[in-house]
């Protein structure tokens, strides 16, 4: 009689150990997964704070170019506290602003948010504004450079900067609910 028990202890406890086997490799497993699934959301977070990035980059860099209707000549006194008065400088810095953004891979851009629109009206912004920048350097520079480079770039600006604005804060707020 004492053999049927421990035979029948040691089928139970192979039982157990089989079942307990299974278990820590599926709990091992599960956080496996998870541990991806964390890598992933901040690969992706990460991935996002760097379009943000540059759209804002692109978004500053057309405000630097355009006049504030509200405050006339602001334009004018930005380019000369901060020494920016160089069209030269600012041509270059448009330049650097429009290579961000088309180097952008495409399969970074997340699906929806329309980021995608974004990134294609703030280089369309960009475009122009280098466009008047080019036609400003081939004229002396005079006080009222910046307002021309401003006036020639103004409505295309004010349109990239404001929608841009509102889709980057969208971004912002899928990143935060992420």
């Amino acid at each position: 009689m004492n053999e049927v028990y421990a035979a029948w202890v040691q089928a139970i406890g192979s039982v157990v150990a089989i079942w307990a086997s299974f278990r820590i490799a599926n709990r091992e497993h599960q956080q496996e997964l998870l541990d991806e699934k964390r890598r992933r959301d901040v690969q992706e977070r990460e991935k996002m704070e760097r379009l943000d990035a540059v759209i804002l980059d692109a978004q500053e860099q057309i405000r630097s170019l355009t006049d504030d209707p509200d405050e006339p000549g602001a334009l004018a006194r930005h380019w000369r506290e901060r020494a920016n008065d160089s069209v030269a400088l600012q041509l270059a810095r448009t330049e650097f602003s429009l290579q961000q953004l088309q180097a952008v891979p495409v399969l970074d851009i997340p699906v929806g948010a329309n980021v995608v629109r974004t990134l294609n009206e703030a280089a369309y912004a960009l475009i122009v504004a280098k466009a008047a920048l080019v036609e400003a350097a081939s004229r002396p520079f005079s006080a009222d450079t910046p307002q021309r480079i401003s006036d020639a770039i103004f409505p295309t600006a004010k349109v990239a900067v404001g929608k841009a604005f509102l889709r980057s804060r969208a971004i912002r707020r899928a990143q935060a609910d992420a």
